[in-house]
């Protein structure tokens, strides 16, 4: 028994759903939209797509 709230339940179904995509067990795509949208925020989700800066592994200098 899962005792988990709507959210807690959608968040879980969406985690599975995640997991069954990464299988490529060539399922079939029956899972309904609100599955395959993004679960981070906006502003979130712009942060981990930007380009990381290119002197990010030299040594900070005055240190």
């Amino acid at each position: 028994m899962l005792r988990l709230s709507r959210k807690g339940m959608h968040l879980w179904y969406r985690g599975l759903a995640l997991v069954l995509q990464q299988t490529h067990w060539n399922l079939p795509e029956l899972m309904p939209e609100w599955l395959q949208e993004p679960m981070t925020p906006a502003a979130v989700r712009d942060l981990l797509e930007r380009p990381l800066p290119p002197d990010l592994d030299e040594p900070a200098s005055g240190r």
